[in-house]
This record gives C-alpha cells, sequence and structure tokens, in this order.
C-alpha cells in the first residue's frame, strides 16, 4: 500500500515538474524570439503598416497632456510630412514608447540641458547593446493596443464615477444577516439567504456590466508599474539613475493601487481554476471587487498627473532606444549646436531629407530671410522640407541628418501644402491667407524666434495682387525675431525683397531634348525659364512655341520695369 502511494505521489509530483518544466521551456523560447527580433530589427527602417485609427490612438497621449510651451500645429506637421518621419523613427516596442515618441516629436525643446539629457540616454542605449535588449524586452510586454490608447483607458478611469457604494454594502448585509436566520428557523433562513444571493447577484452584475471595460484600464496601468519594477534593476548605471529614481519615486505612490489592483485584474480575467470560480461567487455575492475597484479609481483620481510622468518616464527610455536604432539608418547624422546671440541664425551643412533614399545634400548659413527662386522640379519644396525637418528632429531627438546643423532655438512653422476645403466651403486662397496669418500672428509674440517656410506665398491669386502682396507679406517677416525661408517663381520678388531677404536659387540643365537637374543651391536669383522649353522638348508646334518665347520676352521686359 505505501508502495502504491509513492509511486502515485511521484507520478503526481513527476507531472507537475513535467508541466513547470515545459512551461518554463515556453516563456524561455517565447523570450528568445522576442529578442532575437528585436535584434534583427535594430539599425533597419520599420516595415509596419498604420491604420488611421492606429495613428490617432498613438497622437492621444500628445492631445491629452496639457499644453505646455511651444507644440508643432497641424498645418506644419502635415505640410512636412511628419507622420512618415515618425514612422521611420518609430522603432518601439509598446504603446507607451510609441505616444511618448509621438509627443517627444510634437514638442521641440528650448532648453539645451533637457536636450543634453536625452541625447544621455540615447548614447547609453547604442553603448549597452545587451541592456537595451533587454529593456525593449520588457517594454514589448506592455503591447500595443491597436485602435484604442492605453491613456485612453488610463484616463477613462480618472473620469468614472462610482456608483452609491451603500447599495452594496446593504447587499452584504442582507446575505450575512439571513444566513445568520438559518440558526434560528433553517427554512426560514435558506429562504431568506437564496432571496438576499439573489438580490445581491443581480445588483452585482448590473455594475460589473458598467465598470468591465475600465479593468482593462487598471490592466495596462498595472502592467506600467510592473515595468517600473524591472527599470529598478538597471538603478545603478549612472547613464539612467536619474531616469529610474523618478520612474520609481512616481510608481511608489501606487503602492496601495499595485497590492489592490492585483485582486481586480484577477477578478476580471476570464477563464481559471477551481479557486477563480469561488473567487466569483464570493465578489458576486459579497462584491469585493466592486468595493476594491472603488478605491482603486479613488487613488488614481488623486494621482493622475503622476500616471504621466510614470509614462513619460519609462517612454523616454524606449523612445532613446528607437532613436539610437533610427540614427543607424541614416547615412549621415550629427549632433545639433545651438546658439543664443540674440539674432536668429540658421545653418546647415550637407542637410539631406531623411525620407529619401538617394538624397542630394545641400548647405546653407541664414543670418536673415531667404527668397528661393527656380524652375518646377527644380528641388525648391524639397529644399524648404529637409531645412524645416532638420530644424524640428534637432529640438526633439537631438538628432539631424546633415554633416552639422547650428542655430538658433526655434518655433517652426509652415505654409506649404495647401489646398481647398469643399467640406468647410473654402478655397485655396482663403485656406492660404488664414494659414499665413497664423505665423504673422506669432513674429514678435513672447517666445523664442519664428522659423517659417513658405512654398508659393500666395499662389492662389492673380500675379499683379499675389506680388504686391506677397511683397508686403514677406517683408514683415524679417528682423532679428524671424527668419523666413520662402519660395517663389515671381522673379519680381528678388528685386522688390532684395535689401530685406538674400537671394538663392536652383538651376537645370536643358539640351535638345531633354531637362536635367542638379538639385544643387546656388547663391543669387534664377536668370533661366524652363516651361517654355519643356513644350518643346514635348513635341509642340514650333510656331507656338517661338510665339510664346516672343510674348514671354515682352511681358518680362514690362515686368522688370514695372519692379523700378
Amino acid at each position: 500500500m505505501n508502495s502504491e502511494i509513492l509511486k502515485a505521489a511521484i507520478f503526481i509530483i513527476g507531472g507537475f515538474a513535467a508541466f513547470a518544466a515545459f512551461a518554463f521551456w515556453n516563456n524561455y523560447k517565447r523570450k528568445q524570439q522576442r529578442m532575437a527580433k528585436i535584434r534583427a530589427c535594430y539599425g533597419k527602417i520599420p516595415e509596419r503598416e498604420y491604420s488611421l485609427e492606429e495613428f490617432q490612438a498613438i497622437g492621444r497621449y500628445y492631445r491629452l497632456k496639457k499644453a505646455e510651451g511651444f507644440c508643432i500645429d497641424d498645418i506644419t506637421w502635415n505640410d512636412l510630412d511628419m507622420d512618415r518621419i515618425f514612422q521611420d523613427i518609430n522603432h518601439t516596442w509598446s504603446c507607451v514608447g510609441e505616444s511618448v515618441l509621438y509627443d517627444i516629436l510634437r514638442r521641440p525643446q528650448m532648453d539645451e540641458a533637457e536636450l543634453n539629457r536625452r541625447e544621455r540616454l540615447i548614447r547609453y542605449m547604442v553603448s549597452h547593446e545587451k541592456e537595451r535588449e533587454e529593456m525593449q524586452y520588457e517594454f514589448s510586454l506592455n503591447g500595443r493596443t491597436g485602435k484604442y490608447s492605453v491613456f485612453d483607458y488610463i484616463y477613462n478611469l480618472t473620469e468614472f464615477t462610482p456608483g452609491n457604494q451603500a447599495e452594496h454594502f446593504l447587499c452584504i448585509g442582507l446575505v450575512i444577516l439571513a444566513a445568520c436566520l438559518i440558526f434560528w428557523n433553517v427554512g426560514t433562513g435558506v429562504v431568506a439567504l437564496i432571496a438576499a444571493a439573489a438580490f445581491s447577484w443581480s445588483r452585482y452584475f448590473a455594475e460589473n456590466r458598467r465598470i468591465e471595460p475600465y479593468i482593462a484600464s487598471c490592466r495596462c496601468l498595472m502592467r506600467l508599474l510592473e515595468t517600473a519594477k524591472v527599470l529598478k534593476k538597471w538603478e545603478a548605471q549612472p547613464e539612467l539613475a536619474g531616469e529610474i529614481q523618478k520612474i520609481e519615486e512616481s510608481a511608489a505612490k501606487f503602492k496601495k493601487f499595485a497590492s489592490d489592483g492585483k485582486f481586480v485584474v484577477m477578478s476580471g480575467q476570464a477563464g481559471g481554476g477551481i479557486e477563480k470560480v469561488l473567487l466569483d461567487y464570493l465578489n458576486c455575492t459579497f462584491h469585493l471587487n466592486l468595493l476594491s475597484f472603488y478605491r482603486l479609481v479613488r487613488e488614481v483620481q488623486n494621482l493622475n498627473d503622476e500616471i504621466y510622468t510614470l509614462a513619460d518616464g519609462i517612454g523616454m527610455l524606449e523612445a532613446a532606444a528607437a532613436i539610437a536604432s533610427w540614427r543607424e539608418t541614416l547615412a549621415d547624422c550629427c549632433i545639433p549646436e545651438f546658439t543664443d546671440t540674440g539674432q536668429a541664425e540658421f545653418s546647415i551643412v550637407e542637410g539631406c531629407h531623411p525620407l529619401l533614399m538617394h538624397p542630394v545634400a545641400n548647405s546653407i548659413c541664414a543670418k536673415r530671410s531667404v527668397l528661393l527662386t527656380g524652375s518646377n522640379a527644380s528641388g525648391k519644396s524639397t529644399f524648404l522640407k529637409m531645412a524645416a525637418v532638420n530644424a524640428i528632429l534637432a529640438q526633439t531627438v537631438h538628432t539631424c541628418a546633415a554633416e552639422s546643423y547650428r542655430a538658433s532655438f526655434f518655433r517652426v512653422y509652415s505654409s506649404m501644402a495647401l489646398r481647398d476645403d469643399i467640406t468647410n466651403s473654402e478655397s485655396y486662397f482663403i485656406a492660404e491667407i488664414r494659414s499665413l496669418k497664423r505665423i504673422l500672428d506669432t513674429v514678435g509674440s513672447e517666445g523664442a524666434p519664428v522659423l517659417c517656410f513658405v512654398d508659393e506665398v500666395l499662389r492662389g491669386t492673380n500675379t499683379i495682387e499675389r506680388i504686391a502682396a506677397s511683397a508686403e507679406v514677406l517683408k514683415s517677416l524679417k528682423g532679428k525675431e524671424v527668419l523666413c525661408f520662402a519660395a517663389t517663381h515671381d522673379i519680381e520678388l528678388t528685386y522688390i525683397l532684395e535689401e530685406d531677404f538674400d537671394n538663392y536659387h536652383f538651376q537645370e540643365e536643358i539640351s535638345e531634348d531633354d531637362i536635367r537637374f542638379d538639385y544643387r543651391l546656388c547663391e543669387g536669383r534664377a536668370e533661366s525659364r524652363n516651361a517654355i522649353r519643356l513644350l518643346k522638348i514635348m513635341g509642340y508646334n514650333p510656331e507656338v512655341i517661338e510665339r510664346a518665347d516672343q510674348r514671354a520676352k515682352e511681358l518680362m521686359e514690362g515686368r522688370m520695369l514695372s519692379c523700378w
């Protein structure tokens, strides 16, 4: 008999050991697969595709946070294709990391100390490969939430209004009272207990349906606290000590939440063994998880600002790892330098647009506003975007796609890729003058100098009024507090504004049957025209081309005289 018991015990213990070993091996294998993917993706452009809902969810953290300082407005963000820039930089593995990275790109810094702090974290991620990979693995356990933002979930907790808790205590009291009646009269007590339990269960399920969506919010916050706990093992690293200490201080304020939250989250999970079934019966009868949840909500509502501090700290570490990876994808990049001379200035050497596979690098040193001329497709718009994007990257991710970058701290605006808005009955011209006015209203206001980029100013109106109005608008965008980079086809503006703007141009080479652009920035105004020559290359009637050429010369002579 003892031998049979021993065999059974060995069999049971062996079964448990085999199950534990299998679970351990399975977890180890999953971790190794995830780590292999993290290593393989580092230094490569992410291939992820985004839905509109995902982008909206990623941007929710930026929109929920309190507005602090200057932010890139929607017009500038869309003009410069910053969503695509974000996609290239987004080497993050969690919803928290990508939300914080997006927020970073929308909020250029005017504080060099903050940018140096980010640089310290980025360099740590570059030089400590093993630690970075382990951290990225921990971040990946937070996962992504698809079309729903994790911060929507957490924000929901701060908006939740608990019901009347007296009702829950009444249910508990009725069940206990009915149970006590059994000792007085069994029949009466059983009937009363059944009735009290039925009432308690009905009220439980009604309220549980209301709080069920918020349980996911608790789960998200619990996962952040778990990440904060794991990050503690790197607190001895001098480059990370300050960051992890801030994360720990924020997480410590959720100590009560962490203990109560486990009970609430476990109660809200589906499935489970016999212990989960017993827990469900207890909750249905005594509303334990509901009362715990109400305590959690009160704590979260009292610590709302700490949630953002916690998310910022964890997200910044993950964003630093993402920026380190993105730098590896750039053919050339540099750390920006910033000046404080009291004069707005912008200098970039061999600057490239980070989205172009084979960019042509250009350089410029500007201490006053710049007017760009040149024919269609010669590179004016690309140059404007290159300069604007690098200015934003310099003050956000502390990285420029250039040999060197030196400039003032700027508030960056653009007015470039506008179009008619038929849903708002707004013409292109109306949209354009609204866009320009927001820049003019900013110039001279308190804050850093304005760096603005205008492509084809006032193109939505007739030639005479366009030149007249453009000249006066651009004259307003000069001085110590503003640098304007404007592109135009109106050569007249280069003469009207030559006392206030430096002239630069792009040029082309035209052969008998072809036109080629070198995309190189040149000093001075453009002297060539290619529209009529393109008609010839495309095979238009020679008489049409000859007459057009003659008419263009007459018009140009008349217009040049009118400038003087």
